[in-house]
């Protein structure tokens, strides 16, 4: 067994958290900015939470536990429709807030719409292959991320700035990391049916360059609200802003051609023309804006995700230790 695939894991949890929602900074400033230099650990206990959930929820289905019975499975998997319409939702609004930073400020949010379409389009000529392109500009952006704080040198001084209290700060860790398991949850459970080894190595290197991410960008972004990463490498510099705002373009591309199939698939996945009705109403979601999204999608889904971490937690103990005995 190869190098990389006996450290399966660190991708599967890696890719768990690294979204666009991450790696523009919208979720690190909008949990861990105010909370000054308790900013880093935070981001670290937001990370133990999750990843020891899901090493939890791994090896539940490596020993063939029963995780839900049909009654909570058809509830959870509303909740996972809900969840990916939301997250398309997000996607596409992003586009019109990409533009808005790049000075491009439409009266109609033709952003949003050329995204659809083009997820719509690749959709429904099963392009989903292109996913594989795509599907490394988070990465991409991520790893631009801690380069670029690097060698940026200092970080910005507004990182220092305390306006949230300890308890609003930990419960901010808490709902992002519930939230991520919410995420994460699919793909962990598609991974965890194959013989994947090395689950505490994994969790424990994986964890470790997603706070090297979040430290990053944190420390590079400070309390910029809206897409702050990309903000601040405008700041720095107009064209290889533009750079950065065509990755996350195409990375918005990926993640918005994975929620749509997903979806569609949930619906119907003989259809051909589901995907555009998906993409349709995620248009017209949009058009609440960025910020009403972002408002109701992390509080929401975070809330569901605790509960889900509790459930999780409850089984591992109960119904491990009852196999041990």
């Amino acid at each position: 067994m190869s190098i990389l695939a006996s450290f399966e894991f660190v991708w599967v949890i890696a890719g768990c958290f690294l979204g666009i929602g991450f790696v523009s900074g919208v979720e690190i400033n909008k949990f861990f900015g105010g909370c000054g230099e308790w900013g880093y650990a935070l981001i670290a206990l937001s990370l133990f939470v999750a990843i020891l959930t899901l090493y939890k929820l791994t090896v539940l289905i490596k020993n063939k536990i029963t995780l839900f019975n049909e009654k909570l499975s058809l509830i959870f998997a509303v909740i996972r429709a809900l969840f990916m319409f939301s997250l398309l939702t997000y996607s596409v609004s992003s586009a019109e807030e990409i533009l808005k930073c790049l000075g491009a400020c439409p009266k109609f949010p033709w952003g949003s719409l050329v995204l659809v379409c083009v997820i719509a389009l690749l959709c429904m000529a099963k392009g989903q292959g292109v996913l594989k392109v795509f599907s490394i500009g988070v990465p991409l952006i991520a790893l631009f991320c801690v380069c670029y704080r690097i060698i940026g040198g200092k970080g910005v001084s507004n990182v220092e700035i305390i306006t949230k209290t300890p308890f609003s700060a930990v419960g901010g860790a808490v709902l992002l990391a519930s939230y991520n398991v919410l995420a994460g949850m699919d793909a962990v459970i598609r991974t965890a049916r194959r013989n994947t080894s090395r689950l505490l190595a994994s969790s424990v290197l994986a964890g470790a360059i997603l706070w090297l991410c979040g430290w990053a960008i944190l420390s590079s972004t400070g309390n910029y609200q809206t897409l702050p990463m990309l903000k601040r490498v405008l700041e720095d510099s107009s064209a290889l802003g533009i750079v950065f705002a065509g990755v996350m373009m195409a990375s918005l591309i990926g993640t918005g051609v994975s929620w749509t199939v997903g979806l569609s698939d949930m619906i119907n996945k003989n259809s051909t023309y589901v995907p555009v009705i998906v993409c349709l109403a995620a248009f017209v979601g949009s058009l609440l804006g960025f910020d009403s999204i972002t408002s109701v999608i992390y509080p929401v889904f975070g809330a569901v995700g605790v509960a889900l971490v509790v459930y999780i937690n409850v089984i591992y103990t109960v119904k491990l230790n009852k196999n041990k005995c």
